[in-house]
């Protein structure tokens, strides 16, 4: 069987973390699967699933018999959004393929909630092309039961939920990550969320902040180590006593993400108990789960299936003060939390194991090919507003302005290949002066620093950074003198260069990374180290336009109408 997957991102969307495992295993079980794609880029080198093949639209377009000169038998459709339905009815004018549409999230939920702008309409869903696209399709697949509301009656579904390969996920997730590499002290909880900002969970993931504000206001030191997109409309609603806690790392390797879920001491999935999380299964959940961590997670969706105080501990409010309070349960009994953990083991294994979940797609899948085509190999007509629709909505690219954010990246001396992953790293507002900590506990052969003051062109102020010790008293220090402190070495790198001050160091960048090192300080005892303080200012900063919509909507516009 042909079965070619259509996304409607990239491969850093979370999506993938469902579309690949599935893509990749029917591949093992003998049938031909590729993944569809709107544009192929340098999110790549995140793509975990080498043997599928990927195509972006144009491509498959162009080729519709991929696999070997013959068509997809099935196409199965990531989400009913508007760029992915464009597609769904070119390709579907080329080939007499069977549509099955999966459903991930409510959609309609999504659109009211997500963080969008004109230019993004084609990453939603249309409120009445969209149920008439799924009306059109063959069959339904949804990521949990609840989202059979929102299916058309007598229509075929299946409830497929995230498919997991145990024995790799076994396999990657050790050794785990240590709390070395992160220069967090063994005295503080971790939690970890590798996720995404994505606008619609905006209001979960800031509750998810400010209860580890709560944590350290209460006496109980803990660091939110995040993956993916952060999101400085969140961070601009935090307190600066709040932010120091959280640490964003960006995307990682696909393999890296179980590893740094077992460095947390328990995985914490925030979310209201309202209309966007009851039709939703938030990705991290499973693999959580599986590898045994003690999880706290919000009533609805997967909580529905999941007893309190067996096998996860579930929020109803999902307030700071509730969330921060079932991590303090969680961490002050470790025997308890431990059978929980164990219990969810259990649950994970049985609902999201990868091959009996393949197989029940699979026969999904045959029973659609064996039964008639609701869809003849046809163009189907095109709603005549489309194009007017965009038209009228002209994209608009991201201007410089004061508030455009900068990130300020810390490095130190570390593995290489986890230098990147354990920089410390912090975003801010241009124009102004800050002064930014981290908690950090540094290895006793710290002989250089490396301070990433911003990514973008421009003039940074660096005024001092400082080693402290747990009750912010510094143990060593650097602050430009005149003259300079012959025993540290400080010097520009990529493509900068300094300009001393009388008491502040220019860094006048000409393009992107600008970085200045420092070494050669004395010999200096840090077992007490418990913070890292910099003080930075960003003038001046060139920031490039993002024209990704822009560019997006030129590519795509001839799936608009037949041409």
């Amino acid at each position: 069987m042909n079965i070619l997957f259509i996304h409607y991102g990239n491969f850093t969307a979370n999506s993938m973390a469902h579309i690949g495992p599935y893509a990749e295993e029917l591949r093992r079980m003998g049938h031909n699967t590729a993944i569809c794609m709107p544009w192929l880029d340098d999110t790549r080198q995140f793509y975990a699933h080498e043997k599928v093949p990927v195509l972006s639209y144009a491509h498959a377009l162009e080729n519709p018999g991929m696999f070997d000169g013959q068509p997809p038998h099935i196409l199965h459709a990531w989400t009913p959004r508007e760029l992915v339905r464009r597609f769904c009815l070119r390709l579907m004018g080329k080939i007499p393929a069977k549509l099955v549409i999966h459903l991930e999230d409510n959609e309609w939920e999504v659109e009211e909630r997500a963080r969008t702008n004109p230019g993004e309409t084609l990453f939603k869903t249309h409120p009445l092309r969209g149920p008439k696209f799924l009306e059109m399709a063959d069959a339904v697949t949804v990521i949990i039961e609840s989202l059979e509301d929102h299916i058309p009656h007598s229509k075929p579904r299946l409830v497929l939920k995230p498919g997991i390969d145990l024995g790799w996920l076994d396999a990657v997730s050790k050794p785990p990550l240590t709390r070395k590499l992160f220069g967090i002290p063994s005295s503080y909880k971790i939690l970890v969320y590798p996720g995404s900002s994505t606008g619609a969970n905006r209001l979960d993931l800031e509750n998810l902040f400010q209860a580890v504000g709560q944590l350290n206001k209460r006496g109980t030191p803990c660091v939110l180590i995040k993956t993916g997109i952060p999101d400085a409309k969140i961070r601009k609603k935090l307190s600066g006593e709040t932010r120091q806690w959280i640490r964003d790392i960006g995307f990682i390797d696909r393999n890296l993400i179980p590893k740094l879920i077992r460095l947390a001491d328990c995985g914490v999935q925030p979310g209201a108990c309202d209309s966007f999380n009851r039709y939703r299964l938030p990705s991290k959940l499973p693999e959580f789960l599986c590898l045994g961590m003690p999880v706290i997670t919000t009533a609805v969706n997967l909580g529905e299936a999941l007893k309190d105080g067996f096998n996860a501990r579930l929020l109803y409010r999902s307030t700071p003060e509730e969330i921060a309070d079932r991590c303090q349960e969680m961490f002050a009994h470790a025997k308890r939390s431990k059978s929980m953990a164990e219990e969810g083991r259990k649950f994970g294994r049985k609902h999201f194991d990868l091959r009996p979940n393949s197989e029940n797609l699979l026969a999904f899948y045959a029973k659609l090919k064996a039964g008639p085509s609701k869809i003849s190999a046809r163009r189907p007509p095109f709603p005549e507003g489309d194009r007017h629709e965009i038209a009228a909505h002209p994209p608009t690219a991201d201007q410089p302005g004061e508030m455009e954010p900068v990130e300020l990246q810390v490095y130190y001396p570390n593995k290489s290949e986890f230098l990147e992953l354990s920089s410390l790293r912090r975003r801010y507002s241009p124009q102004s002066r800050v002064s930014l900590s981290f908690p950090f506990q540094p290895p006793q052969d710290l002989d250089w620093l490396r301070i990433d003051p911003g990514q973008y062109p421009g003039e940074y102020i660096i005024r001092e950074w400082s080693l402290r010790r747990a009750d912010h008293t510094p143990a060593l220090s650097w602050q430009i003198t005149q003259p300079p402190d012959p025993t540290v070495s400080v010097w520009a790198g990529g493509t900068a260069a300094l300009e001393p001050g009388n008491s502040t160091l220019s860094l006048i960048s000409s393009g992107g990374d600008p970085q200045v090192w420092f070494s050669g300080w004395p010999k200096t005892d840090l077992s007490g180290i418990r913070w890292l303080r910099v003080t930075v200012e960003a003038r001046h900063i060139e920031v490039k336009p993002n024209r990704e919509p822009n560019e997006l909507l030129n590519h795509l516009d001839w799936l608009v109408e037949p041409g």
